[in-house]
């Protein structure tokens, strides 16, 4: 109905309200995306916040997880100085076991040549002496020996006394 043209005022009044018809649906599809706006600014909003506490969880943890780190490798730099220090005290023992194995060895070797070379000597003690050697061996007791011959001196072949004669005679081994 513009003031130009030749409608009428019928065809006007129907074109006003199709445009407000119009109009209203345009405010509802407005008032509709204005919610659905809000409702998405709440949601980024609620995501913001999530997000920002995600990150700052995800900071927390990078803290944690870099002391437990930190602390992982002063505890291993304490045990690999404990391992160190283990291993030199294997060494110094490891040597002291070999320097005893060879002084061994060297006092061995030692006693055996000196085995060798030993010398036996004669030394006198006193004692009593028989002569049952030659029938028996000579039977001994320390210090007195007791033989078939003093039977046979003192009662000549076949008497039956018997006689002890003293003699000295014992030997001993020095290294």
């Amino acid at each position: 109905c513009c003031p130009w043209t030749t409608a009428t005022p019928r065809t006007c009044m129907t074109e006003i309200s199709e445009v407000n018809q119009n109009i209203s649906q345009l405010h509802a599809e407005i008032k509709g995306l204005k919610n659905q706006r809000a409702f998405l600014e709440a949601t980024i909003a609620d995501a913001e916040q999530r997000g920002e506490l995600a990150v700052k969880d995800a900071h927390a943890k990078v803290a944690e997880l870099e002391a437990s780190l930190q602390q992982a490798k002063q505890d291993m730099a304490q045990q690999l100085r404990e391992y160190q220090e283990l291993m030199n005290i294997k060494l110094a023992l490891n040597i002291g076991i070999t320097i005893c194995h060879k002084l061994l060895e060297g006092e061995e070797s030692r006693l055996e040549s000196g085995m060798q070379t030993m010398s036996i000597h004669t030394k006198t003690t006193s004692g009593y002496s028989g002569g049952l050697g030659s029938a028996y061996g000579s039977l001994t007791s320390p210090g007195l020996r007791f033989g078939l011959s003093t039977f046979q001196s003192s009662f000549g072949p076949g008497r039956g006394s018997t006689s002890l004669s003293r003699v000295s005679s014992s030997k001993s081994v020095v290294v």
